[in-house]
């Protein structure tokens, strides 16, 4: 784990940050997927991508000596999006933030937490202890559950 870590809540004036580091993350993953997919997929994302998630759900950042280095998007029990600059991919920077979005979504009662991952992110997942919910998504993405408590 990189020392020290801080994670807080985004504001608007992380926007974008956030969305170089989803741009750099998304990037990093080139050579597995080819460079045209990647970009395809880096720029999905319309321009008010992080803005909107800021405003309508919750998005926390993780700051390493200050500076933004990861984002997670939480909306109720399903998290919308994780993205660690590639930097420091390997350091416990993705671990931490999901970690806390998990608290989070407990938190509020819920006994589960949702998300679809990319192919890539699926091994990352599965040691954090979510497991595959069913066939794949049209856009590719895995449908996957993490059981909170006694429903684990």
């Amino acid at each position: 784990m990189i020392k020290p870590v801080h994670i807080r809540s985004a504001v608007l004036h992380d926007a974008e940050q956030l969305l170089a580091i989803r741009w750099n993350a998304i990037m990093s993953l080139a050579d597995d997927f080819g460079y045209a997919a990647t970009h395809r997929w880096a720029k999905s994302a319309k321009p008010d991508r992080a803005t909107r998630a800021i405003t309508q759900n919750s998005v926390w950042v993780v700051e390493v000596a200050s500076s933004v280095m990861g984002w997670v998007e939480v909306k109720e029990d399903r998290i919308m999006g994780l993205y660690v600059d590639s930097s420091v991919f390997g350091s416990g920077i993705g671990s931490s933030l999901m970690a806390f979005a998990e608290t989070e979504i407990q938190r509020t009662g819920r006994s589960s937490a949702h998300l679809d991952a990319s192919p890539n992110a699926v091994s990352f997942y599965s040691r954090l202890g979510y497991v595959v919910l069913g066939n794949p998504n049209p856009d590719s993405s895995i449908p996957m559950v993490k059981y909170f408590g006694s429903d684990a």
